[in-house]
């Protein structure tokens, strides 16, 4: 899986991402009051991931995004039992795609992963299906949040904004604007709240506070990106803050996977977001934006504007 996302060949779908967000801006332009998240957030980052796998055309809608969805943050009243049970077929029916496209298939990340696992015997059908799942879910949802929050961030903080957009962007000296803006994003209002869990492997002792061998361990990443020892101003948003080792991609052998699609997608979408809508501000007082209710994602069920 790594190879698949090796900065270099992520690169290489810069114009794709940007003709596709393009396309969904032109849509939005024809409307005064809009909905990034549905609008733009999540149809753009489930194009991508769904070109990475291979998920054909048909199955890269709406409904499909639900049906992954449903796993995290069910609506009230969904059963979560059928709810699983419709990604179980979903898959099922992906996985059988790609068997059916023999070599063809093994062109795009998914039917690598059914190839080499038919080939091997490496991975059992269930192993198979959760990976699938993983890379589907993680590659779109992450980085949803971080265009919905970092976007958040910056109509709370039009001066920042500005940064990205006045004369000045391109004629920094040093790593890009853009690309410095969205570690930033990353770290104000990370994309994923908390780790998954840890067992402590030996007894530690961290900040006055014994966790015992054996312990389950909840990291917090976002709060660990606002640390004021570790970042001056921690609670600023600062687009321009450099250094900037935050953890919102977690760190070591644990290190995202996906980080260069994330961080490519964030440095296309807020310029071109920034610049096309224009003039906007917020529907309704931040607080009072809705939030998707999950323990380890941190992102908005909507993030309605009004262009003005």
């Amino acid at each position: 899986m790594n190879a698949a996302f090796v900065p270099r060949r992520i690169a290489q779908l810069e114009p794709f991402i940007a003709d596709v967000a393009n396309r969904l801006l032109d849509g939005v332009e024809q409307h005064t009051h809009v909905d990034v998240i549905a609008a733009f957030a999540a149809p753009l980052t489930f194009r991508m991931i769904c070109a990475i796998l291979g998920v054909p055309r048909e199955l890269d809608n709406a409904a499909t995004r639900d049906t992954l969805m449903a796993t995290i943050a069910p609506a009230p009243g969904v059963d979560a039992a059928r709810s699983e049970g419709d990604l179980h077929a979903l898959l099922d029916v992906l996985i059988a795609g790609k068997r059916a496209g023999g070599e063809r298939s093994g062109v795009d990340l998914l039917g690598a992963l059914v190839q080499a696992s038919d080939d091997s015997g490496a991975m059992s059908e269930e192993e198979l299906r959760s990976t699938a799942y993983l890379l589907l879910l993680v590659g779109h949802d992450t980085t949803m949040n971080l265009i919905g929050n970092g976007l958040l961030a910056l109509l709370r903080n039009p001066g920042q904004a500005a940064r990205l957009t006045g004369p000045e962007a391109g004629s920094e000296a040093g790593p890009s604007p853009v690309g410095t803006a969205v570690e930033e994003l990353l770290r104000y209002d990370s994309p994923v709240r908390d780790a998954t869990f840890r067992c402590a492997a030996q007894p530690i002792r961290l900040h006055g506070q014994l966790i015992g061998e054996g312990d389950i361990v909840s990291l917090l990443i976002g709060s660990a990106n606002r640390d004021e020892t570790r970042f001056t101003d921690a609670d600023r948003l600062d687009v321009g803050r450099t250094p900037n080792d935050h953890l919102a991609f977690g760190y070591g052998p644990h290190f995202c996977i996906g980080a260069a699609l994330a961080r490519l997608e964030g440095a296309v979408a807020f310029p071109l977001l920034l610049r096309r809508l224009g003039p906007v501000q917020l529907a309704k007082p931040a607080d009072e934006l809705p939030w998707r209710p999950a323990r380890v994602m941190r992102g908005l069920a909507a993030l309605p504007v009004v262009r003005t």
